[in-house]
């Protein structure tokens, strides 16, 4: 991904260029963006400066609490790029042919760790009395 950042002041100027990627539609809940590289910059009076990033794929990669390990889910993105999370300049979509997690198989036991529903949550054994 590629921005042109220009001062368009009478002074020198520093300026950190930061680069998103905002999820769309997911199975599950992901943050809005996710900070991928970031570069400070000086730019003199007038001064034009092509800032380039290489972002993989693997730089968005979520954890798959299904199958206990990271993986970049299939589907539609957006490359974001600006001053800050607040201040974004430029957007870029982009197409993932990555994967696709599967539905929780409710059958198998599920790890502390990767237990992410909020609902109906019991604790213990379920074959048990106290």
């Amino acid at each position: 991904m590629r921005v042109d950042v220009t001062n368009r002041g009478a002074a020198a100027v520093e300026e950190v260029v930061q680069f998103y990627v905002r999820p769309g539609a997911s199975r599950i809940k992901q943050p809005l963006k996710t900070l991928c590289r970031f570069e400070r910059i000086r730019l003199e009076p007038g001064e034009t400066r092509t800032i380039a990033f290489t972002i993989q794929v693997k730089d968005w990669a979520i954890w798959d609490v299904t199958r206990d390990r990271y993986c970049v889910e299939a589907g539609e993105y957006t490359l974001l790029a600006g001053a800050s999370s607040a201040d974004i300049r430029l957007e870029h979509p982009v197409s993932v042919q990555g994967e696709v997690i599967p539905p929780r198989q409710a059958d198998q036991r599920i790890c502390a760790e990767n237990f992410d529903d909020c609902s109906n949550i019991l604790a213990g054994d379920s074959g048990t009395q106290a």
